[in-house]
């Protein structure tokens, strides 16, 4: 097998999934035991539909999702190699995303670092991004400046705006299964999109020093 290198379009995942993880619940409280496991197959369902958009080889990476617990600041080599190599950044809005977590911060100032430019034959996108935010779960506040600069994500097919903009995919998972299914397939359509028409500098950068810890520090 011809080893991957880095810089090809099929040597680092096609997007970074990045997501706030839920607090556990108490043992005595009986409840579920995995909190994320919405999550969990939100980015399961998603993965597949991107593998059979984007031109992965087999044994390549299509999406990755970091499933340690946040542990302050002490990130790993794997999560620096796929957010510094990744395509696509998709973040899951939630109240914890947005308000608590200084892990889905720094991930998003690190990615928003990187250059981006579309590929040569595509449309000029002077102000592009690859950042996708997608709402996971209704925020009650007001979104940070720094995350209402970037356009959210919202589903092309009129008829699912409505209960995406007021329940978000977590709410969509639990009212209508159908719904769900369509709007991650029109996510995993604009993840294409972006993927075949921009390109994002692979960063260097092995450290979180400097990077924001809370999206008002951006504001």
């Amino acid at each position: 097998m011809t080893p991957r290198k880095r810089g090809d379009d099929t040597a680092e995942p096609v997007f970074f999934f990045s997501y706030a993880r839920p607090a556990r619940l108490p043992a005595s409280t009986g409840l579920e035991a995995d909190p994320a496991k919405e999550v969990n197959r939100f980015f399961a369902d998603l993965t597949n539909k991107v593998n059979q958009l984007v031109p992965v080889p087999a044994g390549g990476d299509v999406g990755f999702m970091d499933r340690r617990l946040e542990s302050g600041v002490d990130w790993h080599d794997e999560l620096f190699r796929n957010l510094s190599g990744c395509r696509v950044f998709v973040a899951l809005l939630s109240a914890q995303y947005v308000g608590v977590s200084r892990w889905c911060v720094m991930e998003w100032d690190y990615f928003s670092r990187r250059e981006v430019r579309s590929r040569p034959g595509s449309p000029s996108r002077p102000h592009a991004t690859a950042i996708i935010p997608v709402l996971w779960a209704p925020v009650m506040s007001r979104m940070p400046s720094t995350v209402r600069r970037v356009q959210q994500f919202s589903p092309s097919v009129e008829r699912l705006r409505p209960m995406y903009e007021s329940e978000g995919v977590l709410g969509m998972q639990s009212l209508d299964e159908s719904a769900y299914a369509a709007l991650v397939w029109i996510l995993a359509r604009e993840i294409q999109n972006r993927w075949a028409h921009l390109e994002v500098a692979p960063s260097a950068r092995r450290t979180t020093r400097g990077l924001l810890r809370s999206f008002q520090d951006g504001a």
